[in-house]
């Protein structure tokens, strides 16, 4: 069972059946390759241990700037929705510093877009914007809708276009 688990998340390959009954999360390029962000049930249970309740994390997704330790809780968000890769033999504090390890500054923005995407997907009715409290007479600091047709993918391959 975990090595179907483990093939039907292979950010490189295609979906299989199995996999598209959960939420398919979003794939994010780390250091050493490819890999697929997904919100299992794993995961919310790591992130309800890391920070009480989902709807902080969603609000703090949603933040900007850099305050409160903004890094390792994006690291840790990251880490609770890459469980599924996670060795059985690993501790969880081994794999969290394994994935700081592959993380690249550079593609902050992605993993943000990335995890903010993959936990719309897994809670459909579940509003990221929601969680966030509204602010009179600023900026809104949204980032839009995202699409609803696939999920996005922030892979430095070339795209190979549809159109004609």
């Amino acid at each position: 069972m975990a090595s179907e688990i483990a093939e039907d998340l292979d950010p490189t390959g295609p979906i299989s059946d199995g996999a598209r009954l959960r939420a398919q999360g979003a794939t994010v390029r780390l250091r050493d390759g490819l890999h697929r962000l997904v919100f299992d049930y794993e995961a919310f249970e790591q992130l309800e241990e890391d920070f009480v309740d989902i709807e902080t994390v969603a609000a703090r997704l949603s933040e900007s700037g850099y305050a409160s330790k903004r890094l390792q809780f994006i690291r840790k968000v990251i880490a609770a929705a890459m469980l599924h890769e996670k060795p059985e033999s690993m501790a969880y504090p081994e794999f969290q510093a394994s994935v700081r390890k592959r993380l690249e500054v550079g593609r902050l923005s992605e993993y943000l877009d990335g995890l903010i995407y993959a936990l719309a997907e897994a809670f459909p009715a579940f509003k990221i914007a929601e969680a966030v409290p509204k602010v009179t007479g600023g900026r809104s600091s949204s980032r839009g809708n995202a699409s609803t047709t696939s999920p996005p993918s922030y892979s430095d391959e070339p795209i190979e276009s549809s159109g004609g």
